[in-house]
């Protein structure tokens, strides 16, 4: 018989996000400093499965990112 091809819609859940506070000076000067945070919950959510029949079917063959924390300010003038 025939059977047809199933695909698998892989469900990332990773949450980012952002803080950003600004500081004005006198005039146009704005001093912002931030922090970004990926994958905050730190999840090892596969990205890629092996889709292939057989013993490995579904198994795992690469993950998220571990949570990455970024800082940052800038200086507008």
């Amino acid at each position: 018989g025939v059977t047809g091809v199933q695909t698998c819609a892989l469900p990332i859940c990773l949450l980012d996000f952002r803080i950003e506070k600004g500081i004005r000076f006198s005039g146009n000067k704005k001093v912002a400093v931030r922090m970004e945070v990926y994958n905050a919950t730190n999840v090892s959510t596969a990205t890629a499965v092996i889709t292939r029949s057989g013993p490995t079917f579904n198994n795992p063959t690469a993950i998220a990112n571990p949570r990455i924390a970024v800082f940052g300010a800038s200086f507008t003038f």
